[in-house]
């Protein structure tokens, strides 16, 4: 199936990264794109099979900012993150792909075969949550709550 694929990577490889890509061979299947303009890169992500969400070990409150992009895309995403992250926490919350824990590459290896293989439909359903316009309200909610305390 190697043939059928190709990874688009929006942004700038390191040398260690083309390393591994070429112990795996799989650097040929790779396009580096370093700068994209936003509107080319939504309609890459609508374009794509899937889309990958990589967050490190140690992000227990952080969620990557293209995670949204990628709910607007409703593609199916592939997460991957320590089990007490944001990410995981977020990817329960919204019907929109598999998160597996970063450090388990064969459960990796089996959400990557069955995101490829289509085997669930995702409906996205929770994704109105995380709009801006919900972001906004609760924002507002917050400091008018830290407002009338000190008041």
């Amino acid at each position: 199936k190697k043939e059928k694929i190709c990874i688009n990577v929006l942004g700038k490889l390191k040398d260690e990264d083309w390393k591994v890509l070429n112990h795996y061979q799989i650097a040929d299947i790779v396009r580096e794109q370093k700068k994209v303009k936003y509107h080319k890169m939504l309609r890459l992500l609508k374009g794509a099979h899937l889309l990958l969400l990589i967050s490190g070990t140690n992000v227990k409150y952080a969620i990557p900012y293209k995670f949204y992009d990628y709910l607007g895309a409703e593609k199916p995403i592939l997460a991957l993150s320590a089990e007490d992250s944001a990410v995981n926490e977020i990817m329960k919350s919204v019907d929109c792909g598999i998160f597996v824990n970063i450090e388990n590459s064969s459960k990796i290896e089996d959400a990557l075969n069955e995101l490829l293989n289509q085997e669930k439909k995702y409906t996205f359903a929770g994704k109105n949550k995380y709009t801006w316009h919900v972001s906004a309200n609760n924002y507002r909610n917050i400091i008018n709550q830290i407002c009338e305390e000190k008041s």
